[in-house]
């Protein structure tokens, strides 16, 4: 048979508790330490960091940002700095309407060149008068040509319309400067007007060589093109226009300007094409 239960032993009764939980190497074996007493343990655990889990889905697109603000960008003022100087480019308009203005350091004069060969004669210049009254140098959408200010070669000339002939098929390069241009708009405070000026077939409306610019109303500022073109069929007539009039020639400028329409003209040789 059992017997009796014994009487209770002596001593005090052990205690357990969780000390600190650190993050260990990955790879390396999880460990369990007892900072405390053999009656009071403190058991501090040691778990190593486990292997990098697969990338997550992608998650949705977020909604769609506000309408940022409408920012324009237009080339100011160019000026030469002096020799040896940086260049640099300032802003002159504001963070939402920039207007560069460059300033280009002037280089340094060059050794002096070899004799060059005799002037080309398959160059000429054309220029309009200067100006009086704006609308004498329009008919319709043409600019007007009226002088004939280099004439050494017989492959191109002038026409009494103001239009320019050339006697020969080829390849031309051409610079055009147009000067002293405002914009049409009547309201002083309206935005700039974008003015477009091409040299194309009489009549076409598709320019072969253009320049555009943004002109303001107040301020005269100039407008050119330089380029390449061909010229295939000699009974064909060519003129300097806009596609839509809306700038006019700024009539308060001195006689000692410039004149208002400057055009070179050059017949290119193969060796050039």
């Amino acid at each position: 048979p059992t017997g009796p239960t014994g009487p209770t032993g002596a001593g005090t009764a052990a205690t357990v508790t969780v000390g600190t939980t650190s993050t260990g190497t990955a790879g390396t074996d999880a460990s369990v330490t007892n900072s405390g007493t053999t009656s009071a343990a403190v058991l501090d655990f040691t778990i190593p960091q486990g292997a990098t889990g697969p990338t997550g889905p992608t998650g949705p697109t977020g909604p769609t940002g506000p309408t940022g603000a409408i920012t324009t960008l237009s080339v100011g003022s160019t000026t030469t700095g002096d020799e040896g100087t940086e260049a640099f480019v300032t802003n002159s308009g504001t963070p939402s309407n920039a207007i560069l203005d460059f300033v280009i350091p002037r280089g340094t004069q060059g050794i002096q060149g070899e004799k060059g060969e005799d002037a080309v004669t398959d160059a000429a210049q054309f220029t309009s008068d200067h100006v009086t009254n704006s609308e004498n140098l329009f008919s319709g959408n043409r600019l007007l040509i009226k002088n004939e200010v280099q004439d050494v070669f017989d492959g191109f000339y002038l026409t009494p319309e103001g239009t320019i002939k050339f006697n020969e098929a080829g390849f031309y390069q051409i610079f055009f400067a147009v000067n002293d241009i405002v914009s049409d708009c009547k309201n002083p405070f309206a935005s700039p007007t974008f003015a477009e000026i091409g040299f194309r077939p009489e009549g076409s409306t598709n320019f072969l060589v253009s320049g555009g610019k943004w002109l303001n109303k107040s301020t005269p500022d100039n407008l050119s093109g330089f380029g390449i073109f061909e010229v295939t069929n000699e009974s064909v007539n060519f003129e300097l226009a806009c596609e839509t009039k809306n700038f006019s020639f700024y009539e308060n400028m001195p006689e000692t300007s410039v004149p208002a329409i400057n055009i070179l003209i050059h017949q290119l040789e193969e060796t050039e094409i």
